[in-house]
Protein backbone atom coordinates (compact mmCIF):
# COMPACT_ATOMS: atom_id res chain seq x y z
CA UNK A 1 0.00 0.00 0.00
CA UNK A 2 1.46 3.08 -0.38
CA UNK A 3 1.41 6.33 1.39
CA UNK A 4 -0.61 8.93 0.76
CA UNK A 5 1.50 12.33 0.26
CA UNK A 6 -0.08 15.78 1.18
CA UNK A 7 0.67 19.58 2.17
CA UNK A 8 3.73 18.62 4.86
CA UNK A 9 4.92 21.20 8.00
CA UNK A 10 8.80 22.44 7.15
CA UNK A 11 11.49 20.55 8.46
CA UNK A 12 14.57 22.60 9.12
CA UNK A 13 16.39 19.81 9.52
CA UNK A 14 19.12 18.27 7.10
CA UNK A 15 19.46 14.84 6.64
CA UNK A 16 22.57 13.01 7.03
CA UNK A 17 24.94 11.94 4.52
CA UNK A 18 23.68 8.33 4.72
CA UNK A 19 19.81 9.17 4.76
CA UNK A 20 20.59 11.58 1.40
CA UNK A 21 21.98 8.83 -0.20
CA UNK A 22 19.59 6.43 0.59
CA UNK A 23 17.04 8.91 -0.96
CA UNK A 24 18.96 9.29 -3.93
CA UNK A 25 18.99 5.99 -4.32
CA UNK A 26 15.35 5.72 -4.34
CA UNK A 27 15.01 7.93 -7.02
CA UNK A 28 17.44 6.18 -8.78
CA UNK A 29 15.48 3.04 -8.69
CA UNK A 30 12.51 4.58 -9.64
CA UNK A 31 14.14 6.69 -12.54
CA UNK A 32 15.12 2.87 -13.61
CA UNK A 33 12.06 1.24 -13.45
CA UNK A 34 10.02 4.18 -15.40
CA UNK A 35 12.45 3.44 -18.30
CA UNK A 36 12.25 0.21 -17.68
CA UNK A 37 8.32 0.28 -17.91
CA UNK A 38 8.26 3.01 -20.83
CA UNK A 39 10.95 0.21 -23.10
CA UNK A 40 8.80 -2.53 -22.67
CA UNK A 41 5.55 -0.71 -23.49
CA UNK A 42 7.60 0.08 -26.60
CA UNK A 43 8.50 -2.92 -27.38
CA UNK A 44 4.63 -4.46 -27.05
CA UNK A 45 4.03 -1.27 -29.60
CA UNK A 46 6.22 -3.39 -32.05
CA UNK A 47 4.99 -6.84 -31.37
CA UNK A 48 1.45 -6.15 -31.68
CA UNK A 49 2.45 -3.97 -34.69
CA UNK A 50 3.63 -7.23 -36.35
CA UNK A 51 1.42 -8.98 -35.04
CA UNK A 52 -1.69 -7.23 -37.02
CA UNK A 53 1.07 -7.07 -40.18
CA UNK A 54 0.61 -11.03 -40.28
CA UNK A 55 -2.94 -10.89 -39.77
CA UNK A 56 -3.09 -8.68 -42.76
CA UNK A 57 -4.83 -6.22 -40.28
CA UNK A 58 -7.62 -8.12 -39.44
CA UNK A 59 -8.72 -6.45 -36.11
CA UNK A 60 -11.13 -9.57 -35.43
CA UNK A 61 -9.03 -11.93 -35.48
CA UNK A 62 -6.16 -9.60 -33.80
CA UNK A 63 -8.36 -8.99 -31.20
CA UNK A 64 -9.71 -12.47 -30.31
CA UNK A 65 -6.13 -13.79 -30.14
CA UNK A 66 -5.02 -10.92 -27.51
CA UNK A 67 -7.80 -11.81 -25.66
CA UNK A 68 -7.04 -16.08 -25.68
CA UNK A 69 -3.45 -15.40 -24.95
CA UNK A 70 -2.73 -12.22 -23.27
CA UNK A 71 -3.32 -9.92 -20.46
CA UNK A 72 -3.73 -6.68 -22.23
CA UNK A 73 -7.11 -5.54 -23.29
CA UNK A 74 -7.50 -6.44 -27.09
CA UNK A 75 -8.52 -2.44 -27.33
CA UNK A 76 -5.98 -0.92 -26.49
CA UNK A 77 -3.55 -3.89 -27.80
CA UNK A 78 -4.97 -2.73 -31.36
CA UNK A 79 -4.44 1.05 -30.21
CA UNK A 80 -0.80 0.17 -29.65
CA UNK A 81 -0.28 -1.06 -33.10
CA UNK A 82 -2.00 1.93 -34.77
CA UNK A 83 0.19 3.65 -32.70
CA UNK A 84 3.58 1.78 -33.64
CA UNK A 85 2.11 2.09 -37.32
CA UNK A 86 2.35 5.84 -37.52
CA UNK A 87 5.41 6.11 -35.47
CA UNK A 88 7.01 4.16 -38.01
CA UNK A 89 5.95 6.55 -40.58
CA UNK A 90 7.38 9.86 -38.52
CA UNK A 91 10.52 10.43 -36.41
CA UNK A 92 8.98 12.69 -34.25
CA UNK A 93 6.03 10.04 -33.13
CA UNK A 94 8.86 7.61 -33.17
CA UNK A 95 10.70 9.23 -30.80
CA UNK A 96 7.73 10.19 -28.67
CA UNK A 97 6.76 6.28 -28.76
CA UNK A 98 9.96 4.92 -27.49
CA UNK A 99 10.60 7.64 -24.62
CA UNK A 100 6.92 8.10 -23.25
CA UNK A 101 4.76 5.02 -25.57
CA UNK A 102 1.41 6.46 -22.66
CA UNK A 103 1.95 9.75 -24.04
CA UNK A 104 2.04 8.58 -28.26
CA UNK A 105 -1.01 5.76 -27.19
CA UNK A 106 -3.21 8.84 -26.08
CA UNK A 107 -2.45 10.92 -28.97
CA UNK A 108 -2.97 8.36 -31.42
CA UNK A 109 -6.24 7.27 -29.92
CA UNK A 110 -7.61 10.86 -29.56
CA UNK A 111 -7.16 10.83 -33.17
CA UNK A 112 -8.89 7.42 -33.87
CA UNK A 113 -11.47 7.59 -31.79
CA UNK A 114 -12.21 11.20 -33.09
CA UNK A 115 -12.92 9.78 -36.02
CA UNK A 116 -9.93 11.42 -37.64
CA UNK A 117 -7.73 8.92 -38.62
CA UNK A 118 -7.28 10.35 -42.04
CA UNK A 119 -5.86 13.63 -40.50
CA UNK A 120 -3.43 11.56 -38.42
CA UNK A 121 -2.24 9.76 -41.65
CA UNK A 122 -1.36 12.95 -42.97
CA UNK A 123 0.74 13.75 -39.42
CA UNK A 124 2.86 11.11 -39.44
CA UNK A 125 4.16 12.10 -42.96
CA UNK A 126 4.53 15.31 -42.10
CA UNK A 127 7.46 16.25 -39.82
CA UNK A 128 6.95 20.27 -39.18
CA UNK A 129 3.52 19.82 -38.05
CA UNK A 130 4.37 16.95 -36.53
CA UNK A 131 6.91 18.39 -34.08
CA UNK A 132 4.93 21.32 -33.63
CA UNK A 133 2.23 19.37 -31.75
CA UNK A 134 4.27 17.15 -29.73
CA UNK A 135 6.32 19.93 -28.44
CA UNK A 136 2.82 21.07 -26.84
CA UNK A 137 2.79 20.25 -22.84
CA UNK A 138 0.54 17.03 -22.91
CA UNK A 139 -2.55 19.30 -21.72
CA UNK A 140 -2.02 21.95 -24.55
CA UNK A 141 -1.66 18.72 -27.03
CA UNK A 142 -4.78 17.42 -26.24
CA UNK A 143 -6.53 20.68 -26.33
CA UNK A 144 -4.97 21.04 -29.92
CA UNK A 145 -6.15 17.53 -31.07
CA UNK A 146 -9.58 18.47 -30.01
CA UNK A 147 -9.49 21.54 -32.17
CA UNK A 148 -8.73 19.11 -34.89
CA UNK A 149 -11.43 16.92 -34.30
CA UNK A 150 -13.94 19.61 -33.74
CA UNK A 151 -12.78 21.61 -36.72
CA UNK A 152 -13.26 18.13 -39.00
CA UNK A 153 -16.41 17.83 -37.56
CA UNK A 154 -17.50 21.44 -38.07
CA UNK A 155 -16.40 20.97 -41.88
CA UNK A 156 -18.71 17.72 -42.05
CA UNK A 157 -21.56 19.53 -40.80
CA UNK A 158 -20.87 22.97 -42.78
CA UNK A 159 -21.02 25.70 -39.91
CA UNK A 160 -18.49 28.71 -40.72
CA UNK A 161 -15.23 28.37 -39.31
CA UNK A 162 -14.86 31.93 -37.97
CA UNK A 163 -16.82 30.67 -34.94
CA UNK A 164 -14.71 28.18 -34.42
CA UNK A 165 -12.21 30.55 -34.33
CA UNK A 166 -13.63 32.83 -32.14
CA UNK A 167 -14.13 29.83 -29.60
CA UNK A 168 -10.29 28.65 -30.02
CA UNK A 169 -9.41 32.29 -29.08
CA UNK A 170 -11.76 32.54 -26.04
CA UNK A 171 -10.11 29.14 -24.68
CA UNK A 172 -6.62 30.60 -25.60
CA UNK A 173 -7.28 33.51 -23.58
CA UNK A 174 -8.66 31.16 -20.87
CA UNK A 175 -5.53 29.25 -20.81
CA UNK A 176 -3.23 32.44 -20.95
CA UNK A 177 -5.18 33.72 -17.65
CA UNK A 178 -4.52 30.35 -15.40
CA UNK A 179 -0.99 30.48 -16.59
CA UNK A 180 -0.25 34.03 -15.42
CA UNK A 181 -2.31 32.92 -12.25
CA UNK A 182 0.21 30.28 -11.62
CA UNK A 183 3.04 32.52 -11.58
CA UNK A 184 1.32 34.81 -9.60
CA UNK A 185 0.56 32.48 -6.95
CA UNK A 186 4.66 31.21 -7.27
CA UNK A 187 5.79 34.22 -6.62
CA UNK A 188 3.94 35.02 -3.95
CA UNK A 189 4.68 31.62 -2.10
CA UNK A 190 8.02 31.00 -3.41
CA UNK A 191 9.80 28.56 -5.68
CA UNK A 192 11.86 25.83 -3.88
CA UNK A 193 9.54 25.91 -0.10
CA UNK A 194 8.38 22.65 1.49
CA UNK A 195 4.67 24.40 0.75
CA UNK A 196 5.34 25.09 -3.04
CA UNK A 197 7.16 21.41 -3.63
CA UNK A 198 4.13 20.20 -2.31
CA UNK A 199 1.54 21.86 -4.28
CA UNK A 200 3.37 21.69 -7.53
CA UNK A 201 2.93 17.78 -6.31
CA UNK A 202 -0.45 18.12 -6.28
CA UNK A 203 -0.95 20.35 -9.29
CA UNK A 204 1.07 18.02 -11.25
CA UNK A 205 -1.30 15.13 -10.05
CA UNK A 206 -4.61 16.82 -11.35
CA UNK A 207 -2.93 17.28 -14.75
CA UNK A 208 -1.93 13.80 -14.50
CA UNK A 209 -5.91 12.91 -13.28
CA UNK A 210 -7.00 15.22 -16.02
CA UNK A 211 -4.64 13.53 -19.01
CA UNK A 212 -5.86 10.15 -17.33
CA UNK A 213 -9.96 10.85 -18.08
CA UNK A 214 -9.00 12.22 -21.40
CA UNK A 215 -7.15 9.06 -22.62
CA UNK A 216 -10.04 6.44 -20.98
CA UNK A 217 -13.14 8.67 -22.42
CA UNK A 218 -12.40 7.32 -26.07
CA UNK A 219 -12.42 3.71 -24.96
CA UNK A 220 -14.90 3.12 -21.90
CA UNK A 221 -17.80 2.44 -24.43
CA UNK A 222 -15.70 -0.31 -26.27
CA UNK A 223 -13.51 -1.55 -23.01
CA UNK A 224 -14.66 -4.84 -21.05
CA UNK A 225 -16.83 -4.62 -18.02
CA UNK A 226 -13.51 -5.42 -15.89
CA UNK A 227 -12.00 -2.80 -17.09
CA UNK A 228 -14.89 -0.29 -16.25
CA UNK A 229 -15.20 -1.72 -12.84
CA UNK A 230 -11.16 -0.97 -12.48
CA UNK A 231 -12.14 2.38 -13.50
CA UNK A 232 -14.63 2.56 -10.84
CA UNK A 233 -12.41 1.29 -8.13
CA UNK A 234 -9.20 3.48 -9.15
CA UNK A 235 -11.70 6.66 -9.30
CA UNK A 236 -13.12 5.57 -5.37
CA UNK A 237 -9.71 5.59 -4.41
CA UNK A 238 -9.03 9.20 -5.93
CA UNK A 239 -11.89 10.63 -4.54
CA UNK A 240 -11.15 8.90 -1.18
CA UNK A 241 -8.19 10.91 -1.00
CA UNK A 242 -9.26 14.21 -2.75
CA UNK A 243 -11.70 14.13 0.15
CA UNK A 244 -8.76 13.68 2.86
CA UNK A 245 -7.02 16.35 1.46
CA UNK A 246 -10.37 18.52 1.73
CA UNK A 247 -10.84 17.92 5.54
CA UNK A 248 -6.57 18.53 6.14
CA UNK A 249 -7.29 21.63 4.75
CA UNK A 250 -10.24 22.53 6.63
CA UNK A 251 -8.80 21.25 9.71
CA UNK A 252 -5.80 23.26 9.47
CA UNK A 253 -7.76 26.49 8.66
CA UNK A 254 -9.16 25.64 11.86
CA UNK A 255 -6.28 24.98 13.91
CA UNK A 256 -4.76 28.29 12.09
CA UNK A 257 -7.77 30.63 13.37
CA UNK A 258 -7.63 28.87 17.08
CA UNK A 259 -3.55 29.60 17.32
CA UNK A 260 -3.71 33.03 15.53
CA UNK A 261 -3.12 36.01 17.91
CA UNK A 262 -6.03 38.40 18.84
CA UNK A 263 -5.32 41.76 17.02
Amino acid sequence: MTEERGLVPHDTTLPSAAVQEELNRVNAICDTAIAVAQMMESQMMESFWKIRQELGGDRARFQMLVRAHTRIESERAWLMAETWVSARKNRHLRTLASQKPSEALQLVSQFVEGGIADELEMLSENDHETAQLLALPPRKRTAKVREMIAAAKAAEQGHNPADLERIRAAEAERDAAVEELDKERQLKLGAKTPEREALNALRDAEKRLAQAREALKPVLAGASHDVRDEVLRVGDLAMTTIERLHSEVYDAHDNATRIEPVK
